[in-house]
């Protein structure tokens, strides 16, 4: 809490997350005279994830003024998303000429974190989304389709054992983000020729307990991407969730991450939440700043999807929620150029309302939040654009724009 009495300001805070936050609070609300200010967080955790793999491995300065931003706007744990963006034991290809952050970058950057009460959570991927490391042959055996690993291949749980032994030492956090979403064609490329046919789902499964008892062996909690886990435990369509034995003593040990970046209406997340409710384990939910799909952000519309899904992640009890930051087009974008979604995403999350989160967004940047949006303008000058993640800027950069008139 913070509260202004005579000309004294007094702060009470039982973490230096807490402190942080007040010091906004302070900043944003100190001249108005006296004031008693109390916020109640309904979320354990208030996260934000940052692609740090595809062109924009963001520097160890930058991630630390990112941090003190997303800290006093209310944050706590920090994923920084790293395919092969990262170094381990043994494997001197892994991330090789493409920015991979050092043991020793990644522990400064822990013990920063740590300064402002910010979990540093690694985020990678175990089973698909690997496709840089096809390009070397030592890795080029170990993949079953276009990026998704060889289930089975032992090659594989040693280097994914690599990966959760650097980390575990990297990082104090005891949380780990192994992704496993979005493995397409998942045992149908050498995986069927070696083996035959057999169901997806039983692929998958078999995958995930293995590598969730390896993350085990090194004292680390798995969160997963819930799309492919989802579609397998629901496979036979009567809406009912169908968990082998053994999936359902992994989940003792691991969380599932919802993500969804694209409605504007509380009705589609709360059919994708009933569905997670019926597995009857923790979960998470992941929404986006937009800004993936070119060099200017869609804050406007990250702002709605964000409005039209916090409603429904309050009325289910999640208790974790985070805000990503992909650059799967390019990362052309500033990292910053999104802060007005990130002040949002934070600060709706506590249940502000609007005209205190563009008072709060002055205050940590200087800038009119409504001022600053403009950044967004030629995204969404033709009106039309505002709801959707169209990218105009870029047409019109990387084409004759005549040739964009209709």
């Amino acid at each position: 809490s913070v509260e202004r009495r005579a000309g004294e300001m007094t702060v009470r805070y039982s973490s230096a997350n807490e402190l942080a936050r007040a010091a906004l609070v302070a900043k944003t609300f100190g001249t108005e005279g006296d004031f008693a200010f109390r916020e109640t967080v309904p979320f354990e955790d208030v996260c934000l994830m940052v692609d740090c793999s595809r062109n924009a491995v963001r520097n160890v300065e930058t991630v630390k003024k990112l941090i003190r931003n997303i800290a006093l706007c209310g944050y706590n744990s920090l994923m920084l998303y790293t395919e092969d963006t990262y170094e381990i034991d043994g494997e001197p290809l892994f991330g090789y000429l493409r920015g991979r952050y050092s043991r020793a970058e990644l522990k400064e950057l822990d013990a920063y974190a740590a300064l402002f009460g910010i979990e540093l959570i690694p985020c990678i991927q175990t089973l698909a989304h690997l496709q840089a490391l096809r390009r070397y042959g030592r890795f080029a055996g170990l993949f079953d389709a276009d990026y998704t690993l060889m289930v089975g291949d032992e090659r594989v749980y040693a280097l994914i054992e690599k990966m959760f032994r650097s980390l575990s030492d990297c990082f104090s956090a005891r949380r780990i983000h192994i992704g496993m979403d979005e493995p397409y064609c998942l045992g149908r490329g050498r995986y069927l020729d070696e083996n035959g046919y057999e169901e997806t789902a039983q692929v998958y499964f078999r995958h995930f307990v293995r590598v969730v008892d390896l993350a085990k062996k090194y004292g680390l909690k798995p969160i997963v991407w819930s799309d492919a886990f989802l579609t397998s435990a629901y496979r036979d369509g009567t809406g009912e969730p169908r968990l082998p034995a053994e999936v359902k003593a992994a989940l003792k040990t691991a969380e599932l991450m919802h993500w969804d970046y694209y409605h504007t209406d509380s009705e589609s997340y709360e059919e994708k939440f009933r569905l997670h409710e019926k597995l009857r384990v923790p979960f998470w939910f992941a929404s986006t700043a937009w800004e993936n799909r070119g060099m200017l952000p869609h804050n406007t519309y990250s702002c709605k999807v964000c409005d039209a899904a916090m409603p429904v992640v309050k009325e289910y009890g999640v208790r974790h929620i985070m805000q990503t930051m992909w650059g799967d087009d390019g990362n052309d974008g500033s990292l910053f150029g999104s802060l007005p979604a990130l002040v949002w995403f934070s600060l709706r999350a506590r249940g502000r309302e609007e005209d205190d989160i563009k008072k709060e967004f002055f205050a940590l940047t200087g800038y009119a939040f409504d001022e600053f949006n403009r950044i967004e303008y030629p995204q969404t000058f033709c009106g039309k654009y505002t709801d959707d993640r169209a990218d105009p800027a870029k047409y019109g950069l990387y084409n004759d724009v005549l040739s964009l008139i209709h």
